[in-house]
């Protein structure tokens, strides 16, 4: 798919596609934006396949992947980008390097890119690295965890001071459980896109995004969310 002549995204080793407001996430130019939502709405695949889409689009590029805690990464966020690849990297000297390569062991540092981008592992919780450097995109789980503090530090870290990217870009996702969260607080001042998204939208789960039936429900539940049209 293409904005122009710029494509906004591509299909994965499994055909991976976006839907609903996963596309509109994709689409926006904002420099900051959240995916959110319950945890069925595949947020955190879209989400890393947009990471990856930007890693392949900007050469050189440095992005980074982010949880309240680095060991949160391992176990949350590297598990489904390995899934979206369809692999698990290689390190560098392996006699059948991937595409994607993996340095630093069974915990990496970093993945690299075949041109010459890198995503960096990086947790709150030991933030030397984070914080005393500059990224072109960054992808944030769980993002509701955060105090708006850390959050406010990130976007001065994902910055156009990388070098890069035109526009550098923090998305995260999130669930925020509370009306006054600074998430909703943030949307509302319209200091970040917010994306609203549903189980509706993710393709692991209704396969067939396409069908004239989903489309037109969505339509209904859009305009009556009620739990008897589920």
């Amino acid at each position: 798919m293409r904005i122009g002549k710029r494509r906004v995204f591509k299909y994965s080793p499994d055909g991976y596609m976006p839907f609903g407001a996963m596309v509109d996430l994709y689409k926006s130019h904002a420099s900051v934006k959240m995916a959110a939502g319950t945890y069925d709405a595949g947020k955190t695949f879209g989400c890393v396949a947009y990471m990856d889409l930007l890693a392949n689009e900007y050469p050189g590029s440095r992005l980074t992947f982010v949880h309240r805690s680095l060991n949160r990464v391992y176990r949350n966020i590297i598990p489904t980008y390995e899934k979206y690849l369809g692999y698990k990297p290689t390190s560098r000297d392996h006699p059948k390097p991937t595409e994607v390569t993996r340095y630093g062991g069974e915990k990496p540092e970093f993945f690299e890119y075949w041109n010459g981008t890198r995503i960096w592992i990086n947790g709150l919780d030991q933030p030397n690295n984070l914080l005393s450097d500059f990224f072109d995109g960054g992808f944030v789980n769980q993002a509701e965890l955060l105090p708006f503090e850390a959050w406010d530090e990130l976007t001065a870290r994902v910055s156009e001071r990388a070098g890069i990217m035109p526009i550098a870009t923090l998305t995260g996702d999130c669930n925020p459980s509370v009306s006054h969260h600074w998430i909703r607080r943030q949307a509302k001042e319209q200091k970040l896109a917010y994306f609203k998204m549903s189980f509706l939208d993710n393709p692991e789960i209704i396969a067939d995004q396409g069908s004239e039936r989903l489309v037109e429900f969505k339509r209904e539940f859009a305009n009556d969310p009620s739990p008897k049209l589920i």
